[in-house]
């Protein structure tokens, strides 16, 4: 069997659509990695946001905590305070010993009784702002998740190279049996597999 010109440029042709369908490939391929390795480095950027986030609220409770700490302990200095000068008080007027009634008491009770009330408004103001880091943390959280998922549902897999052979394969024989009826146009083979 001799090659003429028909067969040269029929070959010519299968290997230019080959080339090309190849080249679709590869810029398939490299466009998709691309596109993958932005979504992995968002991820990657997503994460560290979210890292920074949590450290700063973590900072934030601890200077929470040091004020309520603060807090307590002014409240117990100001209660020692007023005790302290209800018993001087009580100390000039001649002291409680022998004295009918109970006002020396009522009003020992009375400033120990506010500045109870006073220690638990804190520790409740404070418990309300546990709650919001436990909520403002959360929030980080599925904020994250909800990016990590946005970013990973654009990840795409890359076109098979097996796929890809079978596909110029498949170029090659529609190319040889058009060919072999005569049926090779100046269009070249009928369709791509």
């Amino acid at each position: 069997m001799s090659f003429g010109l028909a067969e040269g440029l029929t070959i010519a042709g299968f290997i230019a659509q080959a080339a090309s369908v190849n080249r679709q490939h590869d810029s398939a391929v490299d466009e998709i990695e691309t596109s993958n390795a932005q979504r992995h480095t968002q991820i990657a950027i997503d994460k560290g946001l979210a890292v920074n986030a949590i450290h700063n609220l973590n900072e934030q409770e601890m200077l929470e905590m040091k004020k309520l700490g603060l807090d307590s302990f002014q409240l117990k200095l100001t209660e020692r305070r007023k005790l302290a000068s209800l018993a001087a008080k009580q100390a000039s007027a001649g002291g409680t010993f022998g004295k009918q009634g109970g006002s020396a008491e009522a009003s020992v009770a009375n400033v120990e009784r506010h500045a109870a009330s006073a220690f638990a408004r804190k520790t409740d103001n404070y418990d309300v702002t546990q709650r919001d880091f436990q909520i403002r943390r959360t929030n980080v959280e599925l904020g994250l998740i909800s990016r990590i998922n946005q970013s990973a549902s654009g990840l795409q897999t890359p076109p098979d190279d097996f796929g890809n052979f079978l596909n110029i394969a498949g170029l090659g024989i529609n190319t040889a049996a058009n060919f072999s009826r005569g049926t090779q146009g100046s269009q070249g083979p009928q369709g791509n597999l």
